[in-house]
């Protein structure tokens, strides 16, 4: 396996096939400290010298799509990484009983999407494209608006306020990488925390990430917009027991967070403790349902159109399949 590293991606050739990953993001002692995967799961950390691979995966399996539930309860969203070639969208809406699989409205002028979230009356969907700015696009497909222009913008997230949109940055200019918000038109943009990552509002205009605190440890935090107020719920180190805390999604009511823990979706609660597994199968991308009683993930699949969305109870009960993801590589059925 070879790294190439280029700006705001990395290139790892495995088997002579070229593989992109979404971004990483460099600590002081130039290590890559983490990856957000695009076409499959893998967390390697990385110097000149030795690069150790954390995170395996089985090259015949991957999690090619994220689902975002909105907050009517009507739809979930689902990004879903294809080839172009065959299908030149990778944006559709399903109900959240398995009905009314379809494309989401022009959804091929957006190029390609790479993470997605819900305003929370439903109306809007912000989201991100490989070109690593952040847009904003009604649900019925109309009013295509671009928010950012940086070029360095791969993640996203909409307040329960309706007022202020998160973005994380990673820019080559080290003091503006981290997370950063705006208002819903684009406007008023400011750094709240450097460093930060893996992100998601909870209740309150109160922003959860991950910061970095050393080489091998990290804490959890909810960030109180407003005041600036910042409450530590959680510290963990590397294989302590687990790697890697990805993906957070936090519940409705503020109590709980799901999050892809080395690959298996697994809960926590917002005071940092009571962390369960909920899956028995690798996954990736939870999302709550908006009442809090259901949670839909992607889980990995050997199928070449890759990954599966499921679903299942709070307490990981009935879990079921959702969609097939190769449903989306044909789209005269949708």
């Amino acid at each position: 396996m070879i790294l190439n590293i280029r700006f705001a991606e990395i290139v790892i050739i495995f088997k002579d096939k070229e593989v992109i990953l979404e971004f990483g993001n460099f600590v002081a002692s130039g290590r890559l400290k983490y990856l957000y995967p695009i076409i499959i799961s893998v967390l390697i950390l990385w110097n000149c010298d030795n690069p150790v691979k954390i995170n395996d995966f089985n090259e015949d399996e991957a999690a090619y799509a994220f689902p975002a539930w909105s907050p009517d309860g009507e739809w979930i969203a689902i990004r879903w990484i294809g080839d172009p070639a065959i299908v030149p969208w990778n944006l559709c809406l399903i109900r959240p009983d398995g009905s009314d699989l379809r494309k989401f409205p022009n959804s091929e002028n957006f190029g390609r999407i790479v993470d997605i979230n819900w305003s929370p009356d439903s109306e809007w969907l912000a989201f991100t494209t490989l070109g690593w700015n952040v847009y904003k696009v009604k649900a019925n497909g109309d009013s295509l608006t671009q928010l950012t222009f940086t070029g360095d913008s791969p993640s996203c997230s909409w307040s329960y306020s309706d007022s202020i949109i998160a973005y994380y940055r990673m820019h080559s200019n080290n003091d503006s990488t981290g997370i950063w918000i705006m208002n819903k038109y684009g406007q008023n943009k400011s750094l709240i925390s450097r460093h930060a990552s893996h992100f998601d509002f909870s209740l309150g205009d109160s922003l959860f990430y991950e910061i970095s605190i050393g080489p091998d440890s990290a804490k959890m935090v909810f960030f109180f917009i407003p005041d600036s107020t910042e409450r530590i719920i959680y510290k963990w180190k590397r294989h302590d027991p687990y790697i890697t805390y990805y993906y957070p999604d936090v519940s409705p009511d503020g109590k709980t967070i799901a999050f892809a823990i080395d690959d298996y979706i697994r809960t926590i609660s917002a005071n940092g403790d009571n962390i369960k597994t909920l899956t028995a199968h690798r996954g990736v991308y939870p999302c709550w349902s908006p009442n809090g009683q259901q949670i839909v993930y992607c889980a990995y699949s050997s199928d070449p159109y890759g990954g599966v969305i499921r679903i299942m109870n709070a307490d990981g009960s009935n879990n079921r399949i959702l969609t097939d993801c190769s449903e989306l590589a044909y789209p005269d059925s949708l």
